[in-house]
């Protein structure tokens, strides 16, 4: 039991970790982003791809796509 415990809170560590480094991520990018702008200068990085976004984007194409096979009878 305590070993369940302890995975449970490496993986919720991990999950926060992970997060937060992309928060962080976000950010630093969303001000470079923004200097980038001021300066006159446009352009799309790596960095300011949205996972959750992308993710949730997959989703409704799975789901389509199963309804289209017409899994859900």
């Amino acid at each position: 039991m305590a070993l369940e415990k302890k995975k449970l809170a490496a993986i919720c560590a991990a999950v926060f970790t992970y997060i937060k480094t992309e928060e962080e991520a976000y950010l630093a990018s969303s001000v470079n982003l923004n200097q980038g702008i001021t300066a006159g200068q446009t352009g799309t990085t790596a960095s300011n791809l949205n996972i959750w976004g992308a993710a949730g984007r997959e989703n409704q194409m799975q789901l389509r796509s199963m309804i289209q096979m017409r899994i859900f009878k």
